[in-house]
């Protein structure tokens, strides 16, 4: 039908009793398949490199951050974000459009992998897709250290660098257990700005149990970390 009618996916649709999309998006998954001999058949799991071409297709088609965005610009960005951040301008994603860019991944298929990207960032982070750079991991704790004024209000860089972790979570466990203060991590989320409060919160986690494998995360219990959890 495609070589008698074109890509008239209206009139095919209504000859084979399906939706314009599906018949649009199987031709694609034929096209891009071993149907019609030496194609490349479709790799049923997403690479890595496809989940970073998906990201950035979205981002360049709403302009999101900035027009054409770099590779840098993509990297920065948590996919969360970009899914919040069209969401607040009210903006639709043209699957269409990039699926047609993606060639191996039909609609549907970049429709549902988007779906996942975004509830494993939410859920876990960013984890699973998005990387702490050393910038980030600094910032991280440059933002607790003034946050609880350790060890002396507006800690300089040079203050964050010769504070050890390890020292650190010691300081904050004695800031709970005299002041009850503890980190509050919708302001640490907001000032970091590529990660959510969860991102932050489970990646300083990470790295206390890094400075200290003993360390018991128990929000219940007023002798443990409360400050750092």
């Amino acid at each position: 039908l495609v070589q008698l009618m074109g890509n008239k996916w209206a009139a095919i649709s209504s000859k084979l009793n399906r939706s314009t999309e599906s018949c649009r998006d199987k031709y694609r998954e034929i096209q891009s398949s071993n149907y019609f001999g030496n194609r490349t058949t479709v790799v049923v799991y997403w690479t890595k490199d496809e989940c970073f071409k998906l990201k950035k297709c979205i981002m360049t088609q709403l302009d999101i951050q900035v027009k054409n965005p770099s590779d840098d610009d993509v990297n920065n960005m948590m996919t969360v974000d970009i899914h919040r951040k069209y969401q607040s301008l009210g903006k639709s994603v043209p699957w269409g459009a990039i699926s047609k860019i993606m060639v191996t991944r039909n609609i549907r298929s970049c429709f549902d992998k988007w779906k996942l990207m975004c509830n494993a960032a939410e859920n876990n982070s960013g984890c699973v897709t998005e990387i702490w750079t050393r910038d980030e991991l600094f910032k991280l704790k440059k933002c607790i250290m003034i946050q609880l004024d350790i060890p002396i209000k507006n800690p300089s860089d040079d203050d964050v660098k010769n504070v050890d972790i390890a020292d650190l979570v010691v300081d904050l466990r004695k800031k709970y257990q005299t002041l009850g203060q503890r980190i509050s991590w919708n302001e640490i989320g907001e000032k970091m700005v590529t990660k959510n409060r969860n991102g932050c919160r489970n990646k300083w986690r990470t790295i206390c149990r890094a400075a200290n494998p003993g360390i018991i995360f128990d929000e219940g219990n007023g002798n443990n970390l409360g400050a750092v959890d």
